[in-house]
């Protein structure tokens, strides 16, 4: 058997065409080493003997992550935010199995060549960090720009590496992204990015300055990529890994999706990176993987989990343990938690703060005619919630916006519904 790790990534069932081919290009650049891959809802579609990567399941994280809390955090977060949630416990299981250092790697991302350096400094350091980007932005219009990298995160989360030093790291991490690793850049929060920024303040770590490292979109401004001496370069140096972060191999004239600044027209010398990725890609089954439904966005009636039956479920949950109770739930695996979470149930054990949330954030619709009752009848409901006048009035603003484009006439009795929940004032 060669040798696991100490690489590892995180999937659905759709992305395992990008881990075939991350697993296959490490392989060939690390003697042999196979990397770890968490497949967070394989349900039997894989045989572990033809993959190229060692196969992980949420069930082998018990030790780490138990089972129950799997199931809450599979209702509460979509599939990106689950992948990236599962991350510091992924990388706790690594090093508690021996490993003197582990690194996660997205899995839209190929290497190039030999990454020992920065597997010796991961070992070196408690963490190991990359920026998006090395040097200052251009100020010429184009995306993204400099407030863009601030308000996802200086640090990117595609690259991540920790040693033994790091579990304080690790722990600390675990414990945030439990219930706040959402993509909700109005509440400073995109995933695990705006938390990496905090290592620099509170972690011992090493930031790796290496131009040829998680080479993408937003650091093209400062390097190029270039075919010479049969290799890819970055300057005189050859690139170690590419993240091919918004490409889809089915569009292939589109470079990503995340900028305006780095198109093929612009930069048509990395047209054969991206058309050999394609063809990758393709040849690893995306055609048949891709348009896999991630299994947790059903519940186990078949029905869809909406976002905001989501955040809603979240919200409770959070409610609940912030007074030291438990959810009314008995079985707390993923499909049954789901299908409560899509009933009445859920709303029956939401605060009225975390309704009026629900509520106005379903975008509601108002009748024109009906504005000023509805209205009167939303400030009364709002104003009588225990929330900071500042978040109170954005969201009592918000949602007039909203009425005044729109209407919805399930506002009312919505609103009438919580009305009732509230306390006289008299």
């Amino acid at each position: 058997m060669r040798a696991a790790g100490p690489f590892c990534t995180i999937v659905s069932t759709s992305f395992v065409p990008f881990a075939r081919v991350l697993a296959s290009s490490l392989a060939r650049h690390q003697d042999g080493r196979r990397l770890v891959a968490l497949v967070m809802d394989d349900e039997g579609r894989l045989d572990p003997e033809r993959e190229p990567f060692t196969i992980v399941r949420p069930d082998d994280l018990e030790h780490v992550l138990p089972s129950a809390e799997f199931g809450r955090m599979a209702v509460m977060y979509a599939s990106k935010e689950l992948a990236t949630a599962l991350k510091p416990f992924l990388l706790l299981h690594l090093l508690d199995g021996g490993a003197p250092a582990a690194i996660f790697i997205d899995p839209d991302i190929e290497v190039f060549a030999p990454l020992d350096d920065v597997v010796e400094a991961t070992a070196a350091h408690g963490v190991v960090l990359v920026p998006h980007s090395l040097a200052p932005i251009p100020l010429d219009g184009e995306t993204p720009t400099e407030t863009t990298i601030q308000r996802y995160g200086i640090f990117n989360g595609g690259f991540l590496g920790v040693s033994p030093a790091g579990r304080p790291f690790l722990l600390w991490l675990a414990e945030r992204l439990l219930r706040d690793c959402i993509s909700a850049l109005d509440q400073g929060l995109f995933v695990d990015q705006r938390w990496l920024d905090f290592v620099p303040a509170y972690f011992d770590h090493m930031v790796l300055r290496d131009p040829t490292l998680d080479v993408a979109y937003w650091n093209l401004h400062e390097r190029d990529v270039v075919w010479a001496d049969g290799r890819y370069k970055v300057g005189e140096r050859p690139l170690r890994f590419y993240h091919f972060s918004g490409y889809d191999p089915t569009r292939p004239d589109v470079l990503t999706t995340g900028s305006s600044r780095i198109t093929f027209a612009r930069r048509p010398n990395l047209r054969r990176l991206f058309d050999e990725y394609a063809e990758q890609l393709l040849a690893a089954g995306y055609a048949d993987w891709r348009p896999l439904p991630f299994r947790y966005n059903t519940d186990g009636e078949g029905r869809t989990l909406e976002g905001d039956r989501r955040r809603l479920f979240r919200a409770v949950v959070k409610e609940h343990e912030a007074a030291g109770a438990a959810l009314p739930m008995p079985d707390l695996a993923p499909l049954s938690l789901a299908t409560w979470a899509n009933s009445d149930a859920l709303e029956r054990s939401a605060s009225s703060a975390a309704l009026a949330e629900y509520y106005l954030n379903r975008r509601p619709t108002l009748e024109t005619q009906r504005l000023p009752r509805l209205v009167s009848a939303m400030r009364r409901a709002l104003f009588r919630l225990n929330r900071p006048y500042q978040e109170r009035d954005d969201l009592v603003l918000r949602t007039l916006l909203r009425a005044l484009r729109d209407g919805d006439q399930g506002l009312a009795g919505r609103l009438a519904a919580l009305e009732e929940r509230l306390p006289d004032p008299r």
